[in-house]
């Protein structure tokens, strides 16, 4: 027994130290082995990096906190993202980057304005903003800077104050009391977009669909959807009917709609769907209202609304 006792303690103190040493590599392992993947990283390779006077202010990526400036928002996939700034005492400023894959993009340092100062005149729609867009410069000087990548401002740009800095671009989003009466040239214009929108749907092209889709739309009674959730649901309807006709497009009318830079397009048209796999056809009537906001000088979808009137659905 005594013997079988002093075989058992060395195998104890064995594992024991199993136990402890492993414990305390754990302890003393760096702490930035155990950060969390940062808000907003994504499994792409694109990156943007941003700057703002003064600098400090929370970056902000589809909603997400993202880290302060100056930073760089990495790992991220092709596509629109929606970029919020926010600084105690300073006006938030918002822009829209569309990203191609694998692309990094330094965008210029982005003037805050203080609460303390005057808001601007609101730029008169139709006219010129009185500060251009610039194209985001590449952060890896040997990366190309493909011409269909653009930073676009939410809302009418701000002139710069006289600073050091070399010609930063300056975003602000002054709240409009009543939306504007847009023109006839802007009415054409949605008016043409309603139809890029149809053909889209009977094209079943879901990569066109998406362009003229802002970051995040109200999509009928699916509720707010980013670009993925979107191109999903599309998908779905293509595999359930194939074949999408769209016929006698109608009254199409363009008007203000609640909110400032939003016009409500109304259309009527007649649709026919099959799937040849499964012999199931369908047609009616549809009433939609599509609600397009300016973003920048693009018209972009943010909300969706149908109405169908099912005439028949047969088999073959």
């Amino acid at each position: 027994m005594h013997e079988a006792m002093n075989f058992s303690r060395p195998v104890r103190r064995s594992l024991l130290r199993v136990l402890v040493i492993p414990i305390l590599l754990l302890m003393t392992m760096p702490a930035a082995l155990f950060a969390a993947t940062p808000p907003g990283a994504r499994s792409g390779s694109g990156k943007i990096a941003l700057a703002t006077q003064p600098p400090g202010a929370t970056i902000f990526l589809d909603g997400q906190a993202s880290g302060k400036t100056p930073g760089v928002v990495d790992g991220l996939a092709a596509g629109r993202y929606f970029v919020r700034l926010e600084l105690d005492g300073y006006r938030s400023a918002e822009l829209v980057v569309e990203l191609s894959s694998g692309q990094s993009y330094q965008l210029p340092a982005i003037a805050l304005i203080s609460n303390a100062a005057p808001r601007p005149v609101e730029t008169p729609r139709g006219s010129s903003p009185a500060v251009a867009v610039t194209k985001p410069a590449p952060v890896v000087p040997a990366t190309p800077v493909p011409a269909s990548v653009r930073a676009i401002p939410v809302a009418t740009p701000v002139p710069m104050p006289a600073a050091p800095a070399p010609a930063p671009v300056t975003v602000a989003s002054p709240p409009a009391p009543a939306p504007a009466a847009a023109s006839g040239d802007e009415d054409e214009k949605i008016r043409a977009l309603v139809a890029a929108h149809l053909k889209a749907i009977a094209d079943g092209d879901i990569a066109a669909y998406l362009k003229l889709c802002a970051p995040k739309v109200d999509l009928y009674d699916e509720g707010v959807q980013g670009h993925e959730t979107i191109r999903k649901t599309r998908q779905k309807l293509k595999e359930r009917w194939p074949v999408y006709e769209i016929t006698n497009v109608r009254d199409l009318t363009v008007r203000a709609a609640d909110q400032p830079d939003v016009r409500r397009a109304a259309v009527t048209y007649d649709w026919n769907v099959s799937n040849p796999n499964t012999g199931k056809k369908a047609n009616g009537t549809a009433n939609d209202l599509v609600d397009f906001k300016q973003v920048g000088s693009e018209w972009l979808i943010v909300k969706t609304r149908q109405n169908v009137d099912r005439k028949q659905s047969r088999s073959q």
